[in-house]
């Protein structure tokens, strides 16, 4: 989980995008995307296609 966070965290500066729009633009709350980058966080598949969709990256890219 700690890797997925790390990639999200690095795709979302990338995009300029604070943690609260991403959580937006995911459906999801705040406190969602920090226990994410944090690698506190289990995701589903729905969460990590959610995820991907808004950074505009395809699954795989939140997964290396």
């Amino acid at each position: 989980m700690k890797r997925i966070g790390v990639n999200v965290r690095a795709l979302r500066l990338k995009k300029g995008f604070t943690q609260a729009v991403l959580a937006e633009e995911a459906g999801y709350d705040d406190r969602f995307i920090q226990y994410v980058e944090a690698g506190r966080r289990n995701l589903t598949v729905d969460s990590l296609g959610a995820l991907a969709d808004a950074l505009s990256v395809p699954v795989t890219r939140l997964l290396r």
